[in-house]
């Protein structure tokens, strides 16, 4: 049973570009849907992290307002997974849904129960067996689609 849920941010929850203004100040579109949908799964009482090797204040600051937890500049997700989480017996790769899209994803959407990523995503990961592919691009509420799509399996209804 899936009762951990780890979401990429750049690419799934964003479209994977960086507006970057004159000072150095990076800004990213994140969709009201997506994070709507990942509290939704935290109130029910799923284990939900955004995990991203990047570590811009957006992000941060985005997930600190909306109560998600966010695992930053992590560079080895499939490392990190392992060591806090799979070794320390909170949970195992059976008990995680991971939604990805690019190549530094595919380590740990291989190993994991549920792997799904967006429409656009890499076509290694796309490539992967058994992937759940949203029908909507990274940014552009592709977290919801994937959730709708996996429903019956997480037990959950999205308008509940």
């Amino acid at each position: 049973m899936i009762s951990y849920i780890f979401c990429d941010v750049d690419g799934v929850l964003t479209d994977g570009g960086y507006i970057v203004d004159h000072e150095g100040n990076i800004s990213k579109r994140f969709h009201t849907r997506d994070i709507d949908c990942l509290s939704r799964l935290v109130k029910k009482g799923y284990k939900v992290f955004c995990i991203t090797s990047s570590n811009d204040n957006c992000t941060i600051k985005k997930m600190e307002a909306v109560g998600i937890y966010l695992i930053y500049n992590c560079l080895d997700k499939n490392d990190y997974i392992e060591d806090y989480f799979i070794n320390k017996s909170l949970c195992s790769w059976d008990n995680i849904l991971f939604i990805g899209d690019g190549i530094n994803d595919l380590k740990c959407m291989s190993r994991c129960k549920i792997k799904s990523c967006p429409k656009d995503a890499s076509k290694f990961i796309l490539n992967i067996e058994d992937i759940v592919i949203s029908d909507v691009c990274g940014g552009h509420g592709c977290v919801e689609d994937i959730v709708y799509k996996l429903s019956d399996d997480l037990r959950i209804l999205i308008n509940d």
